[in-house]
């Protein structure tokens, strides 16, 4: 028993992170948000229930005068990374939408959607099918149970049906700039379903510009930061879910309210070490909804809690700006005992490891072919992508040696 949907399962639509009691896996169908393929996948997986991707495939569009907007070349490489992007994101498998095109379909961006034209003969997509089946044909039997992500997002639920804009772009900023600019992919959790089980395995736990959180919530994140474990909050805190200042949201000894935010935003986070200071500038239309933490930052966990007063998520997304959640990240990361390389061109890594194996995924949404070095406990291996591709290798932990490779 399964609830198929697509990306509106992420926010708009029941979620399953509140119905995956009563279902035996989540799901999603990657459809629609091409540039958030990772974080749709995360957002409706949980660690309890197998995800299963289990709609994806290749809508079609046009250009105006009625031809194909992406040549098969490019509509391969697409599919590729979602197939990729699928397992990066922990999920149990890939279905493809459909085998077979379906010329009655009434929809026409639908009506191509499939492996085989009605002719009979096959699209150039059907390589990925075949390319990932052989890969995990052969890795399968030095796969199982991977090791559990080191960070835990807060998807800020509060906030969202409090209906604020934007309220789950931090999440995806937070998402992009792990495993992009670290090579870390975090678990993502609602606020709603936090256990102390849920967040024994972390090292570090992030909340992107809460504003709201709820009280059980609170308590919980309370008892963890007692118990060691390191709380990354960005923002004001305004209180509970109903807008109260509760003995939970105190438990947090964090600075409660907020200010009206500037257009630019002074701070000292910095990956420039000649800069003392910086500014952060923000979307001039944000600046009417969006809200500063009144701490003062210290540079320090307190009481393991660092509480950044900017919502550095919500920063122009120009290069000069995103540095500055980068260097927020990088301090949060490396003093919670993580490891975390700054990787100055964006490259999606992913590492799961078993005991014994490693499950490395790598995508290239960029228009230039990239390499990267990317070190597994004491080893290092070397990794080629072309443009718009994918890679995943099988690396045995060791060694270093690569035991399987798909690209």
């Amino acid at each position: 028993v399964t609830l198929g949907q697509d990306e509106g399962g992420t926010a708009n639509r029941p979620s399953p992170q509140f119905h995956n009691t009563a279902v035996d896996y989540t799901a999603v169908h990657t459809w629609w948000l091409e540039d958030d393929l990772l974080w749709d996948v995360l957002m409706t997986k949980v660690p309890e229930k197998p995800n299963l991707i289990s709609e994806t495939g290749l809508m079609r569009l046009e250009t105006l005068d009625g031809e194909a907007w992406r040549n098969p070349e490019r509509a391969y490489e697409l599919l590729e990374r979602k197939f990729a992007l699928a397992f990066a994101g922990r999920g149990a498998g890939v279905v493809q939408w459909a085998w077979n095109i379906n010329p009655y379909m009434p929809t026409d961006n639908e009506a191509v959607i499939g492996f085989f034209r009605p002719d009979g003969t096959a699209k150039l997509e059907i390589n990925v099918l075949k390319k990932f089946s052989d890969f995990f044909v052969s890795a399968k039997e030095h796969l199982s149970d991977f090791e559990p992500d080191e960070v835990i997002v807060i998807i800020p639920y509060s906030k969202y049906f409090s209906g604020q804009p934007d309220a789950l772009l931090p999440v995806k900023r937070v998402v992009r700039t792990l495993s992009d600019r670290f090579g870390i992919v975090p678990t993502l959790l609602a606020e709603y379903h936090l256990n102390l089980e849920r967040l024994s395995k972390a090292k570090l736990v992030i909340l992107p510009a809460p504003e709201y959180l709820d009280d059980k919530a609170a308590d919980v994140l309370a008892l963890a930061r007692s118990n060691g474990l390191r709380i990354l909050i960005s923002g004001a805190i305004e209180g509970n879910a109903y807008g109260q200042i509760s003995e939970s949201i105190l438990k947090l000894g964090v600075d409660i309210g907020g200010d009206k935010l500037s257009f630019r935003e002074k701070t000292s986070w910095t990956l420039d070490k000649n800069k003392k200071d910086d500014f952060a500038t923000f979307d001039e239309l944000r600046t009417n909804f969006l809200r500063k933490g009144k701490s003062k930052r210290t540079d320090v966990f307190h009481n393991n809690v660092l509480h950044e007063p900017l919502p550095l998520e919500y920063c122009s997304e120009e290069e000069p700006f995103i540095a500055l959640l980068i260097a927020l990240l990088h301090y949060a990361l490396t003093n919670s005992g993580i490891n975390a390389e700054v990787n100055e061109i964006p490259l999606t890594i992913r590492i799961l490891k078993t005991k014994t194996h490693a499950l490395v995924i790598c995508v290239n949404e960029s228009s230039v072919d990239l390499h990267r070095s990317i070190k597994i406990d004491n080893h290092s291996v070397t990794v080629n992508l072309s443009r718009g591709k994918s890679v995943l290798l099988l690396v045995n932990r060791m060694n270093g040696n690569i035991l399987s490779l798909l690209k």
